[in-house]
């Protein structure tokens, strides 16, 4: 791209700077490197020394530069630095020793940034006169795009690791239940399976019991009869509770099931959780106190 120079015609000088940065918001990248070509553009089009787009920070207290691939960057710009920027495109510097432009990045009143343009000495500042407030008005409302983006995207993770929070406390509350416990769908899939049901000589790993069927963990019961007492559940919505004793262990202990309708909205019931308790162990643990 030619730079700005005496006897060119500028307005078509401007035109071709501003298609230059115009096809690049239109080609698809991602956003970072979608202002890095753009300053890019302005810095080859106008012959620039630098040229930066100084973007703010989420928590809104600075301002980063973003530059072409491979330019060095300046140190960020506390909020209070950047206020002291004019709030329209104006020059700083001597003429014909080096100037520089800034405008701001204005969408809706906000000020979402800045546009820099630094011009080597002896460098006709008309074209970037004519091109760098343009510019400004075209990334403003892509950089209030890209904030809302990276807002949403924010809430999303926080979102994410406060109900990843929840799960975790509410699975160490179910693991600390001194009762074994375990949910199925109604496909009889496992869903849920907490460390009580894990120990003792009947116990079965998490990993082993999630995502397979009931019947295949606890073959031990009648599969027909276990289906049954599950589907009278799914069907009723009622409470179930039984009592039984196993020899498994070697010694004869009485254990307690209960089985209870969950729905996970007001339709039918969508699971049953399964709560065993050992009646036998409890009468123990009362009787050392």
């Amino acid at each position: 791209m030619s730079t700005y120079a005496a006897g060119s015609t500028r307005g078509s000088e401007a035109l071709r700077v501003v298609a230059e940065v115009a096809s690049t918001l239109t080609a698809g990248l991602p956003s970072q490197d979608v202002l890095t070509v753009v300053a890019a553009a302005l810095h080859e089009g106008f012959g620039a020394t630098a040229c930066h787009i100084w973007v703010r920070e989420p928590d809104g207290r600075s301002f980063r530069p973003i530059a072409p691939l491979g330019a060095p960057l300046p140190d960020r710009l506390a909020t209070r630095d950047a206020d002291t920027w004019p709030r329209e495109p104006r020059w700083t510097g001597v003429a014909g020793e080096g100037e520089t432009l800034r405008a701001p990045l204005v969408n809706e009143g906000e000020r979402l940034g800045f546009l820099e343009v630094v011009l080597p000495a002896g460098t006709d500042r008309g074209l970037a006169s004519d091109v760098v407030p343009v510019v400004a008005n075209i990334l403003a409302p892509l950089l209030a795009t890209l904030e809302l983006s990276e807002d949403l995207a924010s809430e999303v993770a926080l979102s994410a690791r406060e109900l990843e929070a929840q799960r975790a406390f509410i699975g160490n509350i179910i693991d600390s239940l001194p009762v074994g416990l375990y949910v199925i769908d109604r496909d009889y899939v496992i869903q849920a399976w907490n460390r009580k049901r894990e120990t003792g000589t009947q116990g079965v790993s998490r990993d082993k019991a999630l995502g397979r069927t009931v019947f295949e963990i606890l073959h031990r019961q009648p599969k027909e009869l276990l289906k049954r007492e599950f589907d009278e559940i799914f069907e009723s919505g009622n409470i179930q509770q039984l009592e039984l004793e196993s020899s498994a262990s070697g010694e004869t202990r009485h254990y307690r099931l209960t089985k209870i309708p969950m729905q996970l909205d007001d339709a039918a019931v969508t699971h049953v959780i399964t709560i065993g308790e050992d009646i036998t162990e409890a009468r123990e643990a009362r009787a050392q106190i």
